[in-house]
Order: structure tokens, then C-alpha cells, then sequence
């Protein structure tokens, strides 16, 4: 057999370009790669003003979805006295029926030594109204056989109905304890994209978020000729609230001895409130019960201009979904959004779109 030495350098020859292109392929990917994580390492920081405004659009959804937990929260409790009187009512009219029953079954007893069978089995049928007009009986009968047999059947009805409304309200409680739920997972989903949005910030960058909503604040506060403190917190002693009477100086009283307490969605005190959870402990303080929800309260008292407003009227904004209460000279005390405390603040008028006295 013949060697072919040429055609054994020409095979070697081939496998080496193949190793080559091989690595090359190899280093090519390396340093592709290479290249995306330093393209990572080196992307732009998050846009400090976008991530402010995307955060307060989350504040405000995450208010909106509280509002309406809590006036879902306020039908769970309507529902849930209406339940208690349903299964009150349903309990008294089984009573009913069964002393008609037994009133009845007291006539049966002394028909049945009369030998009137006939009308016996009246008495006796589960529906004596139907056997009734069945038999055609209803002329024979006595007045008082006939008086038993108007009271069960008249008992049995209003225990049908009462308890058709005890099964109505039973649904209707599944079906706001399970809106509940939902409309607590949206506040928290809300919150946690909130979260997450200045997780990507710095130290810095966050604490320049800060100071834009405390300039903005302070610089409309300075416009309506109110000095702020050096910490940005007014006191409702540094701008001498003068309420139009005792009641709604009570409210106003309540409200702020609340100042730097943190916000807590659907919180209604004593460590912490939400917006209507505020108003409505501090009117309760004055004697004027109120619901738990901005849209409800809204609906109570005489609805005023801006231009009438007095210390303690009740400020609504943004749908109904966020209220304060007036203090006058522009300002109005209210609790923010989640992050933030009670607080002293410009009203907004701007952006009222309703206002109550109570």
C-alpha cells in the first residue's frame, strides 16, 4: 500500500483552519459578551424627574384603589347589618309559622273528634291554601279554621321571603368580602411598583426627589405669605386657624394633634390615617359620624364654594379620591399618600373639585 503524504498535509491543513475559525468564532462571542456587560455596567442612571413623576401617578392610583377598598369596606359593613337582621328576621318567622302550625294542628285535633275528616285533610296538607282551592272547601270551613289557615299560610309567605332576602344578602357579603380582597392586592401591587421604581435610584437621587416635593410645597406656601420652618413641617399654631364655631374647632383641634403621623392606606388612627380615615376621626371627634371613604363624605353636609370656605369645610381632589380639610388662609391639613405624614399644605384650590361644611 502507498502513502499519500501531500493529501495528509492537505487534510492537516484543513483541520487547522477549522480550529482557527473554531477560536475565532470563540473569541468573537467572548468578547460579545464581554461587551454586553460593560454596555450593562454603563447604562444611564434612571432619569431622576421621570422616575418622580411615575412614582406619584402609582401614589395616585394606589389612593384611588384605597378609596375604593374603603368604600367597598363600608358596604361590607352595611351588608353585614343587613345580614344580622335578615337571620334576626328569618328566626322570628320560623317561630311565627310554627306557632301557627301548632294552632292549627290544635283544630285538627278537634276536627278530627268531630268527624270531619274532610276538612281534617285540609289541615293536615303541607299547602292548605292550594287544598283549599282544590277541594273547594273554603265556604264550609268555620271562621276560626278559616282565620288558622290565613295565619300559616300568610307566616309560611313572609318566612319564604325572609328568608330569600337572608340568601340575597349572604351572596351579596361573598361578593364584597372577595372585592375586598381584590382591591387590596391592586393597593399593594400599586405600592410595590412604587417601591421598585426608586429601588433603581441612589441615595442621592432620592433624596432629590424629596427636595423637589418640599420645594414645591414650600415655594407655594411662601406665595400665600406663610414662613415655613427650616424642617418644612407647619404647626397649625404658625398659621393661627380661626374656626367659625366650637364644633368645627374640635375637628380642626383633632386633625392637628395629629401632625407627623405617617400615612397608612385605609388607616383610620390612632398610630397612623389615610385621607378619609383622618377627616372622619376628626369629625367624630366633633359628634358628626362620618363613613370611611372620600366620595361618601362628600355627600354629607351643604356643598360650599371656593370662594365661601371656612376652616373645617372638607376639600376634594382627584376624583374624589384624595380630601383634606380647609384651615383657611389657603391651607388645609391632610394625610398624603403612603411615605409621607399629616401634614400642613397648600389647598389646591386649583384642583378642588367639590367642598362641604358639615
Amino acid at each position: 500500500m502507498s502513502l499519500h503524504p501531500h493529501g495528509d498535509r492537505t487534510a492537516g491543513s484543513a483541520l487547522s483552519r477549522a480550529v482557527r475559525r473554531g477560536m475565532a468564532v470563540a473569541v468573537i462571542a467572548v468578547l460579545a459578551l464581554a461587551a454586553g456587560v460593560v454596555g450593562a455596567s454603563a447604562a444611564p442612571s434612571p432619569d431622576v424627574a421621570t422616575v418622580r413623576r411615575q412614582v406619584e401617578a402609582l401614589q395616585e392610583e394606589a389612593e384611588a384603589a384605597t378609596e375604593k377598598y374603603n368604600a367597598t369596606r363600608e358596604k361590607l359593613k352595611t351588608v353585614t347589618v343587613l345580614l344580622q337582621a335578615a337571620t334576626s328576621r328569618v328566626d322570628q318567622q320560623k317561630k311565627r309559622v310554627e306557632e301557627a302550625r301548632e294552632a292549627l294542628g290544635r283544630l285538627a285535633a278537634e276536627t278530627y273528634k268531630a268527624g270531619d275528616l274532610q276538612a281534617l285533610s285540609i289541615f293536615l296538607d303541607d299547602d292548605p291554601q292550594t287544598m283549599l282551592a282544590a277541594t273547594g272547601l273554603r265556604s264550609t270551613l268555620s271562621d276560626r279554621q278559616a282565620e288558622a289557615v290565613a295565619a300559616l299560610v300568610t307566616a309560611q309567605k313572609q318566612l319564604n321571603d325572609d328568608q330569600a332576602e337572608l340568601a340575597a344578602q349572604r351572596k351579596q357579603l361573598t361578593v364584597e368580602t372577595a372585592r375586598l380582597s381584590t382591591l387590596k392586592k391592586q393597593v399593594q401591587t400599586k405600592l410595590a411598583e412604587s417601591r421598585r421604581l426608586l429601588s433603581r435610584l441612589d441615595g442621592t437621587q432620592r433624596q432629590a426627589i424629596t427636595r423637589v416635593s418640599k420645594t414645591l410645597d414650600r415655594e407655594a406656601l411662601e406665595k400665600l405669605g406663610i414662613t415655613v420652618p427650616a424642617n418644612g413641617m407647619l404647626d397649625c399654631a404658625d398659621v393661627g386657624v380661626d374656626a367659625p364655631n366650637a364644633r368645627a374647632q374640635t375637628a380642626i383641634s383633632f386633625a392637628c394633634a395629629q401632625l407627623g403621623k405617617p400615612y397608612q392606606w385605609g388607616g383610620d388612627g390612632p398610630g397612623s390615617y389615610d385621607c378619609s380615615g383622618l377627616i372622619m376621626a376628626a369629625w367624630d371627634r366633633a359628634g358628626v359620624s362620618l363613613p370611611h371613604n372620600a366620595a361618601m363624605q362628600a355627600r354629607y353636609g351643604t356643598h360650599v364654594s371656593a370662594a365661601s370656605l371656612q376652616p373645617g369645610d372638607l376639600l376634594f381632589f382627584n376624583g374624589y379620591n384624595h380630601m383634606g380639610m380647609y384651615l383657611g388662609k389657603g391651607l388645609m391639613i391632610h394625610a398624603p399618600h403612603t411615605g409621607d405624614v399629616i401634614r400642613v399644605a397648600p389647598a389646591r384650590l386649583a384642583q378642588l373639585i367639590s367642598a362641604v361644611r358639615l
